[in-house]
């Protein structure tokens, strides 16, 4: 039951692992607020981590920056079973080379993160967003995602199932291949969001992967631009060129792209819907 708040913490290193704070092992019900916190180094440094049971902690008011001279740099960062946390109200930036994330989680469920505004850069696969996980509430942030080259996701639910997205502002922008929301899972909610991508071409504002059903996308604003860009874009396993996904719902969404609103990138298509 600790506090750590009002803080300036700085961190400085040419080699790798640099982490601002660290939460470990059965780390609950402490609070996190107010701090300026900055990590610097080679690759993967850290605002704040999370590891390993660390559960029911307040993450809140704070100003987050990270820089890289490489790659996987993360704004914040939980790894393995935390769950019930409360990410709120933090300003948080992210910079390297690539595979920077603002918010990163892996094994753990039952997250809110709401009021956040996530920055991420760098030349290639930047992620505002990125969780294997379930359960989490991600509401009311501001996501942007910004690169050189291509393959920047606001928000990308990889696995896992039962996510609540909504009324979120999303943007992308980079070279090519920009997705606002990617969709890999299942029985999620996306609700009521902003989403905008920017690009040369293939930018997609909301996009299932092959295996992504059962997900309710319902009263989003989503604009694209770019030569084959697509408001709603369903794409195939591509060893078979073929979408398995079934009985997902689009409802009420304002769509506007250079490309068709609704891009279904297969023949062999098996049955989700819009009404």
């Amino acid at each position: 039951h600790s506090s750590v708040k009002n803080n300036d913490i700085t961190t400085n290193g040419d080699s790798n692992f640099n982490q601002g704070i660290l939460l470990f092992y059965f780390s609950t019900n402490n609070t996190i607020i107010n701090n300026k916190i900055s990590t610097n180094g080679g690759q993967t440094n850290i605002g704040i981590k999370l590891e390993y049971d660390v559960s029911n902690n307040t993450i809140k008011e704070n100003r987050i920056t990270t820089n890289g001279k490489s790659a996987y740099n993360s704004g914040i960062d939980l790894n393995g079973r935390n769950n019930g946390n409360f990410i709120i109200n933090n300003i948080i930036s992210t910079n390297g080379t690539n595979n920077n994330y603002g918010y990163y989680s892996s094994d753990s469920v039952n997250n809110f993160i709401s009021g956040n505004d996530f920055s991420t850069n760098g030349n290639t696969t930047n992620y505002g967003i990125f969780t294997y996980d379930s359960n989490n509430t991600i509401v009311n942030n501001k996501i942007s995602t910004n690169c050189i080259s291509g393959d920047n996701y606001g928000v990308y639910l990889i696995s896992g199932s039962y996510n609540n997205l909504t009324l979120n502002t999303i943007s992308t922008n980079g070279g090519s291949s920009n997705y606002g929301v990617y969709i890999y899972n299942t029985k999620n909610i996306i609700k009521s969001n902003t989403i905008t991508t920017n690009g040369n071409s293939d930018n997609h504002g909301i996009a299932l992967g092959s295996y992504a059903s059962n997900n309710s996308i319902t009263d989003n604003v989503v604009s694209t631009s770019g030569a084959n860009s697509h408001s709603l874009y369903l794409s195939p396993l591509r060893a078979v060129k073929k979408i398995i996904h079934t009985n997902n719902t689009f409802n009420s969404n304002i769509l506007s792209s250079s490309g068709l609103d609704l891009f279904f990138n297969s023949t062999n298509y098996s049955g989700s819907k819009m009404l």
